[in-house]
């Protein structure tokens, strides 16, 4: 019984070799696939953050006339921080715009 085992081993390792490499039964070839492969490029680099508004400290980080005054709370450029900042009639509401009163 020994001696049939160790016959039958390389014949067994001998079909499951040719298996794997034959091109006729569609079988992968683990041997020539490994090999023909291209090397994988390197993954890509996250996404950058964008870049945080730099705001304003002072009014004269405002540029646009619309937005005059700096909100240093907020650091953003609003029209006005207050009733005074806006023309006669109108209130300085909360979103730091001037509106006609009611």
């Amino acid at each position: 019984m020994i001696r049939l085992i160790g016959i039958l081993t390389p014949l067994v390792v001998v079909i499951v070799i040719a298996s794997c490499t034959t091109q006729e039964t569609g079988s992968i070839d683990l041997a020539t696939s490994a090999a023909m492969s291209a090397p994988m490029p390197p993954p890509m680099p996250p996404p950058k953050p964008p870049k945080p508004n730099p705001g304003c400290a002072v009014d004269t980080d405002c540029t646009e006339p619309a937005r005059p005054r700096c909100d240093v709370a907020s650091a953003t450029c609003v029209q006005c921080l207050g009733d005074a900042g806006c023309a006669p009639g109108q209130r300085c509401q909360m979103d730091s715009m001037c509106h006609p009163m009611p």
